[in-house]
């Protein structure tokens, strides 16, 4: 995954190729295409993982009992900042060169992947500043992602690095007085819920991530089929069990996932597979 994000990162979409990934890989090409059928997949699978992992980071912060929820706020922010560098000119080479008919094919799992960073936006803000904030939750989310952007394009631009932690705290400040400038004076304008649905496609959110899932599960099963380990079959089934059960259990899902993915060979999916199977049970 690292290697094909400096790759897109540093080439463009269209200038990098499966061979250039295999090569850096120090695999056959052909081996690369039996993990990634496409680079379209292999892209959005980058994209998917690094969500994943951004995801996961937020979640250790989340139950992390010992941190106050204006702590947990400002660690949520300086992860946001770090991945948004980390990812920079990956993010931005793909605003600027991936167009047509490759956006679209890919657009459905980018809105899927907006739709879970908002998403876990919207928990992080509710659980800091209480319901009191929920009328305007959008608006304060859509001042998020502009400031994000901004930093983002001014450190590909000028090269210019950040303390993550400090950039964290000095936003958390500004919402701070965000927060009370709403309390006080209840502004008419907000933004409807049904507009960001549309926007993001939060509404059609579960129908994506089952047809996704679908495809992801039957893809891993031949994978898993031609693998021939007893082990890793019966745990690929145990999952296929309990995604099929009428009350699919998280923990034991996150657990045969966690377990299938120690085989490379399965990561690519089952990164995926994470990303929108608690969308599809919740």
């Amino acid at each position: 995954m690292d290697a094909a994000m400096r790759f897109f990162s540093t080439k463009g979409y269209h200038e990098t190729s499966m061979q250039d990934i295999a090569e850096q890989c120090s695999i056959s090409k052909g081996s690369l295409y039996k993990l990634f059928p496409s680079k379209d997949q292999l892209f959005l699978s980058v994209m998917t993982h690094y969500n994943h992992l951004l995801l996961q980071q937020a979640k250790s912060i989340s139950a992390d009992y010992a941190l106050s929820k204006r702590e947990k706020l400002v660690k949520h922010m300086s992860i946001q900042f770090q991945q948004m560098l980390k990812q920079k000119d990956f993010m931005i080479l793909f605003f600027k060169h991936v167009t047509g008919k490759e956006k679209e094919k890919i657009q459905p799992q980018m809105k899927q992947v907006k739709s879970e960073v908002l998403s876990w936006q919207k928990d992080v803000l509710l659980e800091a500043y209480g319901e009191e904030i929920k009328p305007y939750i959008w608006d304060m989310i859509v001042l998020l992602q502009g400031t994000f952007k901004e930093y983002m394009y001014i450190a590909h631009e000028t090269g210019l690095t950040y303390d993550t932690d400090q950039l964290a705290r000095l936003f958390v400040h500004h919402l701070d007085g965000i927060v009370e400038q709403l309390e006080r004076f209840q502004p008419a304008f907000q933004l409807p819920t049904h507009v960001i649905e549309q926007y993001v496609g939060s509404s059609t959110t579960k129908d994506f991530s089952k047809q996704t899932l679908e495809y992801e599960l039957q893809e891993l099963k031949e994978k898993v089929d031609a693998l021939g380990n007893d082990e890793i079959l019966s745990s690929f089934n145990m999952l296929q069990e309990e995604l099929d059960s009428t009350s699919p259990r998280r923990f034991l899902i996150e657990a045969l996932l966690h377990y299938l993915k120690r085989e490379s060979s399965l990561e690519s999916h089952i990164t995926t597979i994470q990303t929108v199977v608690f969308h599809y049970i919740q």
